[in-house]
């Protein structure tokens, strides 16, 4: 049993939280997963990621009345682990946990995201970052080093005990090199400056990163998002973005590749997303976020299933003026949403996409048309 200096409260309202979910049918076996875990990691170590999310998280993952399924909702649950690593107990990691909507039997495994920019003393890198959020979409060992996922069985355990694993591995090689590094040193120097920065460092809070993801992020090669023409209404700009998606787990890099742009970064809302994607099964696996603005990403998500396109990931960056412009913006985030879809080549007929594969590059951040391809910045 791990403890951490969690406020009780805290722990309270994580109580309070798993109780919410047993009282519904569809979320039960996401309620007995978080009990047993806490059986296992401990009261102390869990919390919600935001207590405002709270009071409607169950009720925004409930059935949709439309006739879909138990927990195929819009609505997806988010909380966070902080666990010690296995050899260096002194040592913790901050884990958010997303569970999708259906989980556990939808297509779509959770998503395990490293909050702190820290593990210890060493600063994280974009390596442990992606190893971690490629957790249920890397190849399973023997070949690779990520966690099977089966629709209809809970997994948040074995990808939790997975990142324990991997920043246990990455700590101790990093403190191995500094070892090193600090034993080269001292023979080059045997009388070092007296400088108390190092033992200041350990001494800093720990540094959290927000969910936008800060770590850089590569744009995978080969992937490619095609840009739309701006929106301009009353001061407020809309700029929708398409890419062709194969793989759901390149989805958080290619977000996180977006928000690392500055423009983009700055604006209101800018990443209003739905994807749809063919399973391996042949299903479909979809989901939608609304990134503030609230019921846009499922009427991106609306518009994606009426076109009937699948593996394409569409992003629509609002820019606010200052003035309201009330419903008009959902207007102009289909539109935008849509001429993304268009540029892409989404709407045309197989024969005539081609035509659209190795677009001129633009700048991602910006309008005009264009493309934008990995490994190109």
């Amino acid at each position: 049993m791990f403890n951490t200096p969690l406020a009780s409260s805290t722990t309270t309202d994580f109580q309070a939280f798993i109780e919410s979910l047993s009282d519904s049918p569809s979320l039960l076996s996401t309620s007995l997963e978080l009990e047993a875990l806490l059986s296992i990691y401990g009261d102390d170590v869990f919390r919600l990621h935001d207590p405002t999310e709270f009071a409607s998280s169950a009720a925004n993952a409930q059935p949709n009345p439309e006739g879909r399924g138990p927990g195929e909702g819009s609505g997806k649950l988010r909380y966070e682990a902080v666990l010690p690593l296995p050899e260096n107990e002194d040592v913790k990691v901050s884990v958010l946990v997303t569970i999708p909507p259906g989980y556990p039997e939808s297509e779509s495994p959770p998503q395990l995201q490293l909050l702190d920019r820290y593990v210890g003393d060493f600063g994280v890198d974009s390596g442990l970052f992606g190893r971690i959020l490629r957790t249920y979409f890397s190849i399973p060992p023997p070949d690779g080093d990520g966690i099977p996922f089966a629709s209809g069985e809970v997994a948040v355990w074995e990808g939790l005990e997975h990142v324990r694993n991997i920043c246990q591995q990455w700590y101790t090689h990093n403190l191995l090199s500094h070892q090193e590094s600090s034993l080269l040193r001292s023979e080059n120097h045997p009388h070092p400056p007296s400088s108390s920065e190092g033992s200041a460092r350990r001494h800093d809070p720990p540094t959290r990163i927000p969910p936008t993801l800060e770590i850089a992020t590569e744009l995978p090669e080969g992937v490619e998002i095609f840009v739309s023409e701006p929106i301009v209404d009353r001061k407020s700009v809309f700029v929708g973005r398409s890419v062709r998606v194969e793989d759901v787990g390149m989805i958080p890099i290619i977000l996180n590749h977006l928000l690392e742009d500055k423009k983009v970064g700055k604006a209101s809302h800018p990443i209003i997303h739905a994807y749809r994607v063919k399973g391996a099964g042949g299903g479909m696996i979809q989901d939608n976020d609304d990134d503030g603005e609230s019921a846009a990403g499922s009427r991106i998500a609306h518009l994606l299933q009426i076109l009937d396109v699948t593996n394409v990931l569409v992003i629509v960056t609002r820019w606010f003026g200052g003035t309201h412009i009330g419903p008009d913006r959902f207007k102009h985030i289909g539109q935008c949403a849509r001429d993304a879809l268009e540029v892409g080549g989404f709407l045309d007929d197989p024969a005539d996409q081609k035509s659209h594969e190795g677009g001129k590059g633009g700048k991602h951040g910006g309008g005009g048309k264009g493309a934008v391809k990995g490994g190109r910045r």
